[in-house]
């Protein structure tokens, strides 16, 4: 980055240094990818723990405690 003017004068190049500082380019936001990614990991959740609930809600109480300790 060359922070010397070019006018006669001037130390810093003021514009230059601006763009370099605050120059944010702005990108699209993926919001299909994010949306992809945010049911797939519910998706997942899910599937992880209903499963296991499903096989403790077919025993019985008693057995069903035993099982989560």
């Amino acid at each position: 980055m060359e922070l010397l003017s070019t006018n006669a004068g001037q130390v810093f190049d003021h514009e230059r240094i601006y763009d370099a500082v605050w120059g944010l380019e702005f990108v699209t936001v993926p919001v299909l990818s994010i949306l992809e990614a945010a049911v797939l990991s519910i998706a997942a959740c899910l599937a992880v723990t209903c499963f296991p609930l499903e096989k403790i809600a077919k025993m019985n109480i008693v057995d069903s405690i035993e099982a989560v300790e």
